[in-house]
């Protein structure tokens, strides 16, 4: 078990570590889990894979429902989010061209193949 030490007291053997049982919804932790993905270089969206885009896109989407951010962490909150979408559903497009490509579904729709 980690302890993490204070400035405001020193470390003693009985210390417990205390942590949010609500750790899917805690405002506390979403905006804490929010900067840890702005701080890994995540900012650059085009870079991000599939799963970690619809990751911090949830993240968003659970601090604007909670109504816990102000005005203006809230419009950027909702910019990248909006961008955060956009980029899944390029993403989850280019999937789909793939499997069809493969698996010949696009031509007994009638579509093109995609090209690479």
């Amino acid at each position: 078990m980690t302890h993490w030490r204070t400035a405001l007291r020193p470390e003693k053997e009985s210390d417990k570590d205390i942590r949010c049982p609500n750790a899917k919804s805690c405002p506390a932790q979403l905006t804490e889990r929010l900067f840890a993905l702005a701080s890994r270089h995540s900012l650059d969206i085009e870079a991000l894979g599939f799963e970690e885009a619809m990751k911090e896109l949830e993240i968003i989407v659970k601090q604007l429902e909670g109504g816990q951010v102000k005005l203006d962490q809230a419009v950027q909150h909702y910019e990248r989010g909006t961008a955060l979408k956009a980029h899944c559903e390029s993403k989850l497009a280019e999937a789909r061209t793939k499997v069809e490509k493969i698996t010949g579904i696009g031509k007994t729709l009638g579509l093109e193949p995609a090209s690479d």
